[in-house]
């Protein structure tokens, strides 16, 4: 049986989603999930031929992820989503026994088809999971904003994580995430 594109684009969304959850086997909150398939979506040539981001009030967005994380189809069952206390997080998954079993059994599959691309995604999963998992929502999102100021536009939150930048990128700096001279230029000493 064929998929249609939805059908495809659905599945693709609900494995990266199994991807960082059973590499990052702790909660992820929704907004992280956004931004971490935003950036790979930079890095990868069929993401980008799948999907298109837009313009969102917590920066770029694509409402087929959050569809995917509050109800998922293919993978219902691999996940529970908890309904956020907060406004920014947009909640946060965690990954069940089901879906570990089920990230395992994917990422075998991966290793014995050899399927290259998915490897490289990996990769770069458990590289964004050891930079952005740890962060919270605001300094995550500091980062996207600076290195993604197009974003900005529709944001509602942009003007709020600014007037705290000093204090987010300090936090940032010695988490060690950024450098001493990025730390400088998020606060303006630069």
């Amino acid at each position: 049986m064929t998929l249609s594109n939805a059908e495809y684009k659905q599945k693709y969304i609900e494995y990266l989603i199994l991807l960082l959850l059973g590499d990052f086997k702790n909660k992820l909150s929704v907004l992280h999930i956004q931004k971490e398939i935003y950036l790979l979506y930079n890095f990868d040539v069929e993401l980008k031929k799948l999907f298109s981001f837009v313009k969102h009030y917590k920066g770029p967005y694509l409402d087929l992820i959050n569809s995917c994380c509050e109800t998922p189809f293919y993978l219902d069952g691999c996940w529970e989503y908890f309904e956020p206390k907060e406004k920014i997080s947009g909640g946060f998954l965690k990954i069940t026994d089901k879906g570990y079993k089920e990230y395992l059994k994917f990422l075998q599959k991966i290793k014995d088809e050899n399927q290259e691309e998915l490897l490289h995604i990996n990769t770069a999963i458990s590289m964004l999971n050891r930079l952005y998992g740890s962060l919270d929502c605001e300094e995550l999102l500091l980062l996207i904003y600076t290195e993604f100021p197009e974003y900005t536009e529709k944001s509602e939150v942009y003007s709020n994580i600014i007037s705290k930048k000093t204090n987010i990128a300090k936090n940032l700096f010695e988490k060690k995430v950024i450098s001493e001279e990025k730390y400088n230029e998020l606060s303006g000493i630069l």
